[in-house]
């Protein structure tokens, strides 16, 4: 983990809206409004009930039919637990996260260093890592630049299994409203459960400019982003295959760090600036059962093979 990275992107990002949202960074699942409990019905006449005991009625009537509900649709009471695949939760990811598949194209960019964030809730835990690079061999006069980022996802309370296709395809749907990327999908195979990777070409000249791989495991995810800006890029590091082999080098280390336990910010005392203030061991929330060896993407017909 010899490359050094930066903490923000001086050039461009999927803007205004034009990517989905920071991939493990999702919004919550939309759900139905809350409930209200009806209003009391009126006094009594004689000795009835008094009418405040038609309220209560209602509201324990309303919770009842509710819960049901929830018990129906497993929103409580279910017996699955979050299956982790093995991956531990890393504080400090900058420490663990695979550097050395980026040293054959680039080299750290000048005064600037990786920055970790993380955040752990009963639910869901995230941890992120930033740093920016420049070609190798650039001189200080250059301005050319890819800003990388890590980021990871241990779902707790949600599996992310029946959405996680579904946010990659969205991608191309993009493509129909003009905009700075034309984003193209493809299946990766033997990463993870599923895996995908997002080319995103500039609209105007058709130069591949920014890609991601996107991997789930159970109920963990994982993505890397590739931004760069690198000109007319004549030492060719935005085509395709290359970009491609070297997310997918630096997914399989990084993973297969978070398995083995080889990361350095996991410890008690690894806080990180803006995360938590330190890690854990990442089983303990969540099962440790090993995915299926076959691993790949879930394609059905017509769906284009995974490389």
């Amino acid at each position: 983990m010899s490359i050094p990275g930066g903490s923000s992107n001086p050039y461009q990002q999927p803007p205004y809206g034009a990517a989905p949202a920071a991939y493990g960074y999702a919004q919550g699942p939309a759900g139905f409004g809350p409930m209200v409990p009806p209003q009391p019905g009126p006094p009594p006449r004689g000795g009835g009930m008094p009418g405040w005991l038609y309220g209560v009625g209602g509201v324990l009537v309303t919770s009842a039919a509710w819960g049901g509900v929830l018990f129906a649709t497993g929103a409580i009471g279910s017996d699955d637990a979050a299956d982790l695949a093995g991956y531990r939760f890393e504080a400090d990811l900058c420490g663990t996260a695979d550097m050395a598949a980026f040293e054959a194209d680039y080299q750290p960019y000048e005064d600037d260093e990786p920055t970790s964030q993380a955040a752990q809730t009963e639910v869901l835990d995230l941890s992120k890592c930033e740093f920016t690079l420049e070609p190798a061999g650039a001189g200080s006069d250059s301005y050319y630049s890819a800003y990388m980022m890590y980021e990871l996802s241990w779902h707790k309370g949600t599996d992310p299994a029946p959405e996680f296709a579904a946010r990659a395809e969205a991608y191309e749907q993009y493509n129909e409203a003009d905009g700075y990327y034309d984003y193209r999908t493809e299946p990766l195979a033997d990463l993870g459960e599923e895996a995908f990777i997002i080319f995103g070409e500039d609209a105007l000249s058709g130069d591949l400019t920014w890609a991601r791989v996107i991997v789930r495991d159970g109920w963990f995810e994982y993505s890397l982003t590739w931004n760069a800006y690198l000109g007319d890029d004549p030492d060719g590091l935005a085509e395709e295959d290359r970009v491609r082999d070297m997310l997918r080098d630096a997914t399989e280390e990084t993973l297969a760090a978070l398995r083995d336990g080889t990361g350095e910010g996991g410890g008690p005392d690894g806080g990180v600036d803006g995360g938590v203030d330190g890690g854990q061991d990442g089983n303990d929330d969540g099962g440790t059962e090993e995915p299926d060896d076959d691993g790949g993407s879930r394609g059905g017909p017509g769906e284009p093979e995974a490389v």
